[in-house]
């Protein structure tokens, strides 16, 4: 019974990309590289710690129930970082693989700390089929706005076809620049850019960067809970963790603003502010919290990598407890 109740709430640069009932081939531009939702996905662990791809496929299926169709894979909550060259291969290649013809867009993040690493991941990303790549700015050296511009030349120069989104995370990198400003001052720079997956509260900013360059770039919102702040404010796309298991409450939020159902809407947004706030009553760890709730699920995906620690036993419980206690009085 949870685990219904629970259940309820490719495209490439000048080469090929995968649709649902065809092969495709077309130049992108950043005026049409464009989603609505994509999940933060976890990176699956066995019980031993190591990579376990072979649960990608039913974790797919279990987004596409929500009503989610993009990833984005090996970022924060998928902890990539964590994870040596080996395994982010791996672990973006089955993504590419189970999800050919059934996902919208796969977006395979690379940053990290060593440049020749984040190069090699996005050659292989160009390689396998993914539809896109992004990346952190580096994780120890903090950059100001053109110091960033160079080291995303340098990282995407090896695929200068490819599609690429920076990671606006300040709160993780301390890179604190203006997106707006790194937006315009990158336009004749990084001709692959096609947008941001902005995870920072300040909408102020994120809503002037939509308007750079006449809206080319696409402004993904990472916060889960400003869906519906960003939609009003013509952010039309977002990036989150909870996709992954209320994917289906978000999408009604879009499905209520397009319909412009304001009171529809708002009643739903403070639904996700309420899964927020069980998140944030458990830690509020990003890769731990998203993988218990999968696990209450039934996907089994495994403890986090350190330095991130699994909720134990009890927590586990509790948590279990609240989500049903939430979801039967929203009926869900």
């Amino acid at each position: 019974m949870f685990h219904f109740i629970f259940r309820q709430a490719y495209k490439k640069s000048k080469y090929c990309f995968y649709s649902q009932n065809s092969l495709k081939c077309a130049l992108y531009s950043t005026m049409n590289f464009q989603f609505g939702l994509a999940a933060a996905p976890v990176t699956p662990l066995d019980k031993n710690g190591e990579v376990n791809v072979s649960i990608i496929g039913k974790y797919i299926d279990i987004l596409l129930e929500q009503g989610i169709r993009s990833v984005y894979v090996n970022g924060c909550t998928g902890e990539g970082p964590s994870f040596n060259v080996q395994e982010r291969k791996l672990v973006a290649e089955k993504w590419v693989e189970y999800g050919r013809n059934k996902l919208d867009k796969i977006i395979i993040q690379i940053g990290g700390t060593n440049m020749k690493d984040s190069q090699e991941l996005a050659v292989h990303a160009q390689k396998v089929g993914a539809s896109a790549i992004a990346s952190l700015p580096h994780l120890f050296y903090q950059s100001d706005v053109s110091s960033l511009i160079e080291y995303c030349a340098e990282l995407t120069s090896v695929v200068p076809e490819m599609p690429f989104m920076y990671y606006h995370i300040p709160g993780f990198t301390g890179v604190n620049i203006k997106v707006e400003e790194f937006l315009e001052a990158a336009q004749h720079k990084l001709p692959s850019l096609v947008g941001v997956k902005y995870t920072h509260n300040d909408l102020f900013d994120a809503t002037q960067s939509t308007l750079v360059g006449g809206g080319k770039y696409l402004v993904s919102l990472g916060g889960d809970d400003l869906l519906l702040s960003g939609l009003v404010l013509g952010i039309k796309s977002s990036i989150g963790l909870t996709y992954n298991y209320c994917g289906k409450v978000n999408c009604s939020i879009l499905e209520a603003y397009n319909k412009q159902d304001m009171d529809q809407a708002r009643k739903l947004q403070l639904e996700v502010h309420q899964y927020w706030k069980i998140f944030m009553k458990y830690g509020g760890n990003a890769a731990a919290v998203t993988r218990a709730c999968l696990i209450l699920l039934g996907l089994d995906v495994g403890p986090p990598r350190l330095p991130n620690m699994p909720l134990n036993n009890e927590e586990l419980k509790l948590l279990k407890i609240d989500l049903q206690n939430f979801l039967t009085v929203n009926k869900l």
